[in-house]
């Protein structure tokens, strides 16, 4: 006879443990975000990929974007990196989206079959985001 072991968190028998998991972690990035005060985030250090190269990563500023996205100023934010208010939007989207799908009680996300009716979405992300990082360090060299 085959003993089974119980899975501490059962995921599949309840697609609502990750979504209140997903929605959470989204909601304490923002709250972090909001109480990190704007003006003194200039005190984060530098990269390590700009200390060494000189040259921006493709995640230059995104702290400093999404706090100032998260303070209102939207501006600034777009200024200092343009993917922090993207990312930002985004996550509001899928806080939001999981909100929704828990109280709307869905049944689970098929993955498998969304990404292949939607196969262009993560090759286009990629793309936007290459743009992005051309752009800064276009930016940082002049």
């Amino acid at each position: 006879m085959q003993e089974t072991i119980p899975r501490a968190i059962p995921i599949r028998s309840n697609p609502n443990v990750f979504r209140w998991t997903l929605a959470a972690m989204v909601a304490t990035g923002w709250i972090g975000a909001w109480m990190l005060p704007w003006d003194v985030i200039w005190r984060v250090p530098m990269c390590v990929f700009r200390s060494v190269t000189g040259l921006p990563c493709p995640f230059c500023h995104m702290t400093h974007a999404c706090v100032y996205f998260a303070h209102g100023q939207f501006w600034l934010a777009l200024k200092t990196n343009a993917m922090g208010p993207a990312f930002m939007l985004g996550s509001l989207a899928v806080l939001f989206g999981s909100l929704k799908l828990i109280l709307a009680n869905s049944p689970p996300i098929n993955w498998a079959a969304y990404w292949a009716r939607n196969f262009w979405v993560r090759p286009a992300l990629v793309v936007i985001w290459l743009i992005n990082w051309a752009f800064l360090v276009v930016r940082a060299i002049k």
